[in-house]
């Protein structure tokens, strides 16, 4: 939600993507953020499934 809010400048009802495209280009450095997420959730993705996958609930 972090991303899409900043691209579209809305969290919920963003009106980024449109007939025939998008409003408007990505903010700079917004795919440097996404790929430095990516390289950290990959090392808590184990983390986060034995959570899941162990929890009772």
């Amino acid at each position: 939600m972090e991303f899409y809010e900043r691209v579209s400048g809305a969290r919920l009802h963003a009106a980024y993507i449109r007939p025939g495209g998008v409003a408007h280009d990505l903010p700079l450095g917004l795919c440097d953020d996404i790929h430095n997420f990516c390289l950290q959730f990959a090392s808590r993705i184990d983390e986060v499934e034995d959570m899941l996958t162990d929890n009772r609930i």
